[in-house]
Formats: structure tokens, sequence, C-alpha cells
């Protein structure tokens, strides 16, 4: 294949071709899937009601103050997500409960199926 026969294939080829790609690329990944299922697993840790034996804590050195983010109340729904999602990462030692001025403020988006979901630095 040259770069003159690329430049005479038409345009509406190129998504037909990755199509073809992308069911491949989709099967091999079932197989593997089928597989090995232990390695997929939609879990974040094979013994979820023990905590975490990471030994792994954050600690940033500052040298000023924070800068000032007003509180804001979240709508009653998205409350209501954000509650049970950070009870979910702290049940899984994930992160914890903390009071601190360096808090950073706590958005809920709307994801394409319509459920709720948290986000933030």
């Amino acid at each position: 294949m040259d770069a003159a026969s690329l430049t005479a294939t038409p345009i509406t080829a190129a998504p037909i071709n990755l199509a073809l790609q992308v069911d491949n690329a989709a099967n091999s990944f079932s197989h593997l899937r089928s597989t090995y299922p232990d390695v997929f697993k939609p879990k974040l840790r094979q013994q979820p009601q023990q905590p975490a034996k990471h030994g792994i804590y954050h600690c940033i050195k500052t040298s000023g103050p924070p800068v000032f983010s007003k509180f804001r109340r979240l709508a009653p729904d998205k409350l209501v997500v954000a509650e049970q999602t950070f009870a979910e990462l702290e049940r899984l030692d994930i992160c914890l409960k903390a009071s601190s001025p360096w808090a950073s403020p706590l958005h809920i988006v709307t994801k394409k199926d319509g459920t709720l979901r948290p986000c933030g630095d």
C-alpha cells in the first residue's frame, strides 16, 4: 500500500473498518473475561469488610493560608447520593472523614444514564 492508494480510499470506508476492529476487540475481551473471571471482578478489594493494609498517608506541607471557597448547600437528591457514595468509600477504607480549611467544593454531575455521581478535587 502506498500514499497514492490511501488518498483514493473513500472517507466512508474508514468507519466500516474501525467498526470491524472494535467488534473483534470486543469479542477478544469477552473471551478474556470468561477465561479469567477473578481478574475482572467489579470489587475494589477481595475482602471489603477488612481495612486496607497499605500504610500510606497523604501529607502536604503548605506555607500559606488556603484559598477560601464559600460553603454551598446541595439539593436534597444530590445530598443523598453524596452521603451514600462517601459512606461506601469510608466503609471500604478508601477515605475518611476530616475537617480542614483546605477542603474542596463537591460537585454532583449527571451521567448519561441519568444517575448522579460526585466529583471534585
